[in-house]
């Protein structure tokens, strides 16, 4: 019984069906009949489904508990897991402090021999948000791209590209929108070498509020209009809306907004 509510947990959970994955991760618990490694697949899959309902209290004790467990059995999978998830609940409960304390802990767990490829880039792209949050932009920057300079980004591309689009924004806060540009145009190479159309249009997303943030709507105006053919290629509707949305501004901007 235990195994195939296991099973149904993960099938609900990818099915983003996150109340039904709760209701089976907690009756396979409920068993007791879980060897361990079974249960810490079970916490990782209860953890996110609570996460996804927006149960963050919850989310977060089932976190912990996969935590421990995953230092009992050495797993530094799940436990790089946990620490990630721990920032991202700390975030969503108000303690952005808390969050990047756990954020800086996964980037340290992540430096160990038996790493996954871009584990540390993905552990250094929440710490790099957290700061920004955190008012600490320029620290953001500076930790952001002393890890890009060290980095291969064929290794895990999509980590890479996250983190260039953090110390991007970063710096459009500070507003170095020349240094910004040279960030979200990197992530774009790598978007367009893995063919992610999705990751492609957020790219020129930001490429187009980084040329309206430094004066020049009409270069805006181009980005967006590009982002805006490959969210409607791909029927991306929610995209669609925001590109639609910031698309209107530059033209207002620039004083020639048509139907």
């Amino acid at each position: 019984a235990a195994a195939w509510f296991a099973r149904a947990a993960n099938e609900a959970r990818e099915r983003h069906a996150p109340d039904e994955a709760i209701q089976a991760c907690e009756a396979a618990i409920d068993t007791g009949a879980l060897d361990p490694p079974a249960l810490l697949a079970v916490l990782d899959d209860l953890s996110e489904s609570l996460l996804i309902a927006a149960r963050y209290d919850d989310a977060l004790r089932s976190t912990n508990e996969m935590y421990r467990l995953a230092v009992d059995l050495g797993d530094g999978h799940h436990r790089s897991i946990a620490l990630l998830q721990q920032s991202h609940l700390h975030l969503r409960l108000g303690s952005p402090r808390r969050a990047l304390d756990a954020a800086e802990a996964a980037v340290e767990h992540a430096r160990r021999p038996d790493a996954g490829p871009g584990e540390e880039v993905q552990a250094a792209t929440e710490v790099a948000w957290i700061l920004l949050r955190l008012g600490r932009a320029r620290e953001a920057i500076e930790q952001g791209r002393s890890l890009l300079d060290s980095v291969d980004p064929t290794e895990s591309r999509q980590a890479v590209r996250n983190l260039h689009g953090a110390v991007g924004a970063a710096h459009n806060v500070l507003g170095e929108y020349g240094a910004a540009d040279e960030q979200f145009r990197a992530a774009l190479a790598l978007d367009r070498a893995q063919g992610d159309r999705r990751g492609e249009a957020a790219d020129l997303i930001n490429l187009g509020e980084a040329a309206r943030l430094r004066g020049d709507p009409a270069g805006a105006v181009a980005r967006f209009e590009a982002a805006l053919s490959i969210v409607r290629d791909i029927g991306d509707r929610d995209q669609e809306a925001l590109v639609l949305s910031n698309l209107g501004g530059a033209l207002l901007e620039i004083g020639s907004c048509d139907d």
